[in-house]
């Protein structure tokens, strides 16, 4: 959900050479989208909502919404998208500035970058004697 609606809003910021934009997007992003209901990409849609309204604020602009379901005749096949997989994985692996992020996704996202697991593992101060006598104390 968030991809897509960062998506839609890198679409809406670019320079337009037309008069008229036609966006493809899944039902019920075009409903968020239009209806505002809250949700945790809040702050993207209403960004997005925000740029189509200064988008048709021209007389000769126009905008055409249209949604597609999961069966769609034109949706590409599960082979099609599994081609894309090494891209998306380049893409993905590229943190997304703390700007676009939520409260909780950026300081979980500065806990990971902060992180450096243990290389001993935590059982290794447990280790059993190797002999009967128990343990020392402190």
């Amino acid at each position: 959900m968030q991809a897509m609606c960062l998506a839609v809003k890198h679409a809406l910021e670019q320079p337009h050479l037309t008069h008229y934009m036609i966006l493809w997007l899944p039902a019920h992003l075009c409903e968020k989208m239009l209806t505002l209901k809250p949700h945790r990409h809040s702050p993207i849609t209403r960004d997005i909502y925000t740029l189509l309204s200064t988008y048709l604020q021209n007389e000769l602009h126009t905008f055409y919404l249209h949604s597609l379901g999961p069966t769609w005749l034109g949706k590409p096949k599960k082979d099609e998208l599994r081609s894309l997989d090494p891209e998306l994985k380049a893409v993905t692996s590229q943190p997304l500035p703390l700007s676009l992020l939520t409260p909780k996704q950026a300081i979980w996202q500065k806990i990971h970058l902060d992180y450096h697991p243990n290389p001993h593992p935590s059982h290794v101060a447990c280790t059993p004697p190797l002999n009967p006598t128990p343990p020392p104390a402190i």
